[in-house]
């Protein structure tokens, strides 16, 4: 048990590491006329404090146990330090006073001030009785006196939001924590315009969030409903815009068997073994742990999809070393959903089959041996599928960003009428963030902020050369709302063979050869080339890349094709017009 440090009165998508649980730290508020969001900030272990967006933290509240401490050394990765230099360790819960029942905005606060050493301090954090946090050692994941924030929606059905501390090394600890209703009165339902998941949603409703770390509220253990038909339907993550629905349940855990039936009670071991056997209709949840490669090649049906889910947002790890793809998958009408993907050769998600959607995952730290063949996060690798979706997912570390490789990139299509990009954060490939090729079209690419790649920010071209197939022109594609900076060469580049394609509200800054360079028909618009103003910024992705409210590109993007989510899983807009970039609202 660690001693007590100075005591003081006592009266949270990326993460975007902080993150994964993704990588990155967050801060909760309002844009400029959503300054009527109720909101409540709550500065654990320390008093009332003024951070540097104005935001008003209260004094150290509502806890139940622990005791308060503070440190003088200096938190990086933040502009508000101060924050993390004080924190409540070892209580058991908060119980948090809210408006009324409905969706909030929670940002968890944290950073490592006391332990040196991996493994010294290992915890967990439950919110309204749903663990969003899992056995995390912040020394391990980010070091020692660093930010990391967690940020993701919840539901609270009372006035009062429930949070649940637990340890298994030392205690658990928390600096800052942050509420912030999603609408003005605090949401008392589910937002509306919110359609069910399934890969024919209408692209202007289709919801598209994820938070930047484990932010769902997906129960941890297995649901009881039965593994056969259902006349209602399987239902987890309910504060999420994907709703996961279906008429049959599997279930995967690190305490399973593959020669189990694959129950509740007695599931699977492999996420591959649930594949085999699932069929349209059926929902596999996994829970949280670490499994090997995935192979999933059964179809569901446009009315009734397979869905892969991790019951705990990035709590199930798919890591595959020696494997050329940690998921290959060939069936059509799949959803594979909030899974923390690593460790492979070439891709995270292969993919060869049509009206499919990767949903809010965390793809990260390929390690290709060679550039010898192309590879993705996410990689589309046939010239025929159609209408995939991939949104909301964090995909970085794809290659040594410093290898320069132009055939391993972030998020990767080669089929037409492509489906949708949107609100994903790509940072820290070794070639492009998002590359369109062969036979390309008609691809919406909207609400990503992608930087840091070694190639560039955004590739838009077909081809025709090879075994490629005609007419391997790329026209058609909408490429909006996007903040694409500080990339190498290009920001938005045009290559090979192009028709008309449309450019509208984009923020692009900082490119090494500058902003655009199109070459069709198509005419970059509403262009704003100014810094963004994230939060925080930092190469290597641990920043914060929500913007602030003094940001170029609050109310500064289009309605043409936006998805009506943003990353947290707030709806947009929520000023006077859409945000560019992944979140929206200034911070």
């Amino acid at each position: 048990m660690r001693l007590k440090t100075t005591a003081l009165c006592a009266l949270p998508l990326v993460i975007l590491p902080a993150a994964g649980a993704l990588p990155s730290a967050l801060a909760a508020g309002a844009t400029p006329a959503a300054a009527s969001l109720w909101a409540l900030r709550i500065n654990a272990g320390g008093p009332a404090y003024t951070d540097s967006a104005g935001h008003a933290w209260q004094a150290d509240q509502y806890y139940v146990g622990g005791t308060a401490a503070s440190f003088t050394s200096t938190t990086s990765g933040t502009a508000d330090p101060k924050i993390y230099q004080t924190e409540r360790y070892g209580m058991s819960a908060y119980k948090i006073p809210l408006p009324s029942a409905g969706i909030y905005k929670l940002t968890l606060r944290m950073s490592e001030s006391w332990a040196t050493t991996a493994g010294t301090r290992v915890f967990s954090v439950t919110a309204e009785g749903q663990t969003v946090v899992p056995d995390l050692d912040l020394v391990k994941t980010i070091g020692a006196n660093t930010a990391y924030d967690v940020t993701l929606p919840v539901r609270s059905t009372d006035s009062t939001l429930d949070l649940g501390f637990s340890a298994t090394a030392d205690n658990a600890k928390i600096n800052g924590i942050e509420v912030v209703a999603t609408t003005p009165s605090g949401s008392t339902t589910s937002p509306t315009s919110a359609p069910a998941a399934t890969p024919s949603a209408s692209p202007t409703t289709a919801p598209t969030t994820a938070p930047t770390t484990a932010p769902t509220t997906a129960p941890t253990t297995a649901p009881t409903a039965a593994p056969t038909a259902s006349p209602t339907a399987t239902a987890v993550a309910t504060t999420s815009p994907w709703p996961v629905t279906g008429t049959k349940a599997l279930y995967v855990s690190p305490t399973g068997s593959d020669s189990n039936p694959g129950t509740s009670a007695a599931p699977f071991r492999q996420v591959s073994r649930a594949a085999s056997v699932a069929t349209a209709g059926t929902v596999v949840h996994v829970a949280p742990g670490s499994y090997g490669y995935v192979e999933s090649t059964t179809s569901g049906t446009s009315s009734a999809p397979i869905t892969f889910v991790s019951d705990t947002k990035w709590g199930a790890k798919i890591s595959a070393p020696g494997s050329t793809n940690a998921w290959t998958n060939t069936g059509d009408w799949v959803v594979i959903q909030n899974f923390d993907l690593s460790g492979s050769k070439y891709s995270g998600i292969m993919s060869t089959a049509s009206n499919d959607r990767f949903l809010g995952n965390h793809i990260h730290n390929m390690v290709p041996p060679d550039c010898s063949r192309g590879g993705a996060g996410i990689e589309l690798q046939n010239y025929s599928e159609t209408n995939v979706d991939s949104i909301g997912n964090v995909i970085h570390d794809i290659m040594a960003p410093t290898s320069d490789c132009g055939l391993i990139h972030g998020i990767y299509y080669q089929g037409p009428n492509g489906g949708r990009i949107l609100d994903n954060i790509v940072y820290r490939t070794s070639g492009w963030g998002i590359h369109l090729w062969h036979n390309a079209n008609h691809v919406m690419i909207a609400n990503n902020t992608v930087f840091q790649n070694s190639q560039g920010g955004m590739v838009i071209g077909g081809s025709l050369e090879g075994n490629d197939i005609a007419p391997g022109t790329d026209s058609g594609t909408v490429v909006n709302n996007n903040i694409v900076v500080n990339n190498g060469y290009w920001g938005i580049r045009e290559m090979g063979r192009v028709g008309v394609n449309t450019y509208a509200n984009n923020l692009v800054y900082g490119n090494a050869s500058g902003s655009y360079d199109v070459n069709g028909g198509g005419v970059p618009t509403g262009t704003v080339s100014a810094d963004p103003q994230f939060v925080s910024y930092n190469p290597t992705g641990t920043g914060d890349y929500h913007v602030r409210t003094t940001s170029p590109a609050i109310d500064k993007g289009t309605t043409q094709q936006a998805p009506a989510y943003d990353l947290d899983g707030a709806p947009r807009p929520q000023g006077s017009a859409m945000d560019i970039g992944a979140y929206e609202g200034g911070h």
